[in-house]
């Protein structure tokens, strides 16, 4: 069972059932204070106060993009307390995140040391001296032993170094994924 540390305004945050129906509400969607207000039937100084009391202990965070409303969103730790199961998904995304970036790494070392495939020349046989000739008048046939056999090997090549690309390319970008995913929905 994982732990879940809070310290001692996280504490007095959490005393409050309506600070802790604003987490719940804000776990779904990040939503303004008036949006809160008419959620919980709850004036607006009022649920700006508990705001304010959740947002210095961490909890939420206030998100104003410049435009007319400002919204209110969970920070990681407010996601953490309300689903402290999300610590395992976070680990196992980032150790998924580091195998790929490992074995994408890897397959960039793969590509930049193979050399390109190109075919051999097929070696041409060696002719085999003409021995002097003898005295006699016959002519002079060489025995199997002495006529040297070269085997033509043409190396076929396991993977062609753009696998190895394409493979390095699709892993890190899948590492690159992940780890946005964790930094958008979790942290």
């Amino acid at each position: 069972m994982n732990k879940i540390s809070i310290d001692r305004k996280a504490l007095f945050a959490l005393a409050s059932e309506t600070r802790i129906e604003l987490l719940k509400k804000l776990d779904a969607k990040r939503m303004t204070l008036t949006e809160l207000s008419e959620e919980l039937n709850v004036s607006k100084a009022a649920v700006k106060g508990h705001l304010d009391k959740l947002i210095e202990a961490g909890m939420i965070k206030k998100v104003d993009e410049g435009r007319k409303w400002i919204y209110y969103e969970l920070t990681g730790k407010g996601r953490n307390i309300l689903h402290p199961e999300s610590r395992t998904k976070i680990y196992f995304l980032l150790s998924s995140a580091l195998a790929s970036i490992t074995a994408g790494l890897f397959e960039l070392y793969k590509f930049i040391s193979s050399k390109p495939y190109l075919p051999t020349p097929v070696p041409t046989p060696i002719p085999a001296e003409t021995p002097t000739p003898m005295p006699t008048k016959t002519p002079y046939v060489p025995t199997p032993e002495e006529i040297p056999v070269v085997i033509p090997t043409t190396p076929v090549p396991s993977i062609t170094p753009e696998i190895h690309l394409l493979a390095a390319t699709i892993l890190i970008l899948f590492s690159i994924v992940i780890l946005y995913l964790i930094f958008k929905n979790y942290l």
